[in-house]
């Protein structure tokens, strides 16, 4: 199985875990799931796994510190709890860092690897094989190593031309109304927005259920 494969399946099954958890009505949301999600994401070593499951951590522990705030009153407690949290979270981090530091592919690589740099070369090849017809009527994506440009807004912009676009629309659309909802599963649902600007995770891949569910909870909700 691909290394970054394996992210995508775990980042997406946590963020389902938290969807449903807060459709049920569960207010405080449960801190395990999100540090075997960084932990796993970071062993398969796909840094846009990690870096979206990092995020991922971070967004739930802010919103559990904010529950167990809520919670308990008394100040000393707080102190209590938002110590036992920092510790928490540094924890996270040095075990995120020692496999960092032992693995080859992040230590040796970097950021800007040749991976990433073909990244980039993936984009900039699409927009130099975009213009304005094909803006519109879409085109299909030519590149010697790679089908498509490892973004999930492309491939479906390069498949569906200026019709993609509404999908877009709605797509933003949705995340400003969550927002005024939710602050929590905005935060879910901005994720599952940021992963496909490097992998194609979205539209008939495989967080397309994401989607389907916020799309219906927002109109249920209505």
């Amino acid at each position: 199985m691909n290394r970054n494969t394996i992210p995508v399946y775990v980042v997406g099954s946590a963020i389902l875990a938290y969807m449903v958890d807060y459709i049920s009505g569960k207010q405080s949301p449960v801190l395990w799931i999100s540090i075997i999600t960084l932990w796993v994401s970071t062993v398969s070593l796909s840094r846009t796994g990690t870096i979206i499951a990092f995020f991922l951590f971070v967004l739930v522990m802010l919103y559990k510190i904010k529950y167990l705030s809520h919670l308990y009153n008394n100040k000393k407690v707080k102190k209590i709890i938002i110590a036992f949290t920092i510790l928490a979270v540094l924890l996270a981090v040095l075990m995120t860092g020692i496999v960092v530091y032992n693995s080859s592919r992040y230590s040796i690589e970097g950021i800007m690897s040749n991976s990433t740099m073909e990244r980039i070369k993936l984009i900039q090849s699409f927009l130099d094989q975009t213009n304005i017809k094909r803006a519109f009527t879409g085109f299909k994506f030519i590149d010697e190593t790679l089908k498509d440009p490892h973004n999930s807004y492309l491939t479906l912009w390069s498949y569906c031309g200026i019709a993609a676009f509404p999908v877009f629309v709605f797509m933003f659309y949705l995340l400003l109304k969550l927002f005024k909802s939710n602050h929590f599963v905005t935060g879910l649902y901005f994720l599952i927005l940021l992963y496909p600007v490097a992998e194609h995770v979205l539209f008939i891949r495989f967080h397309d259920y994401l989607i389907y569910t916020l799309f219906f909870y927002y109109f249920k909700e209505r």
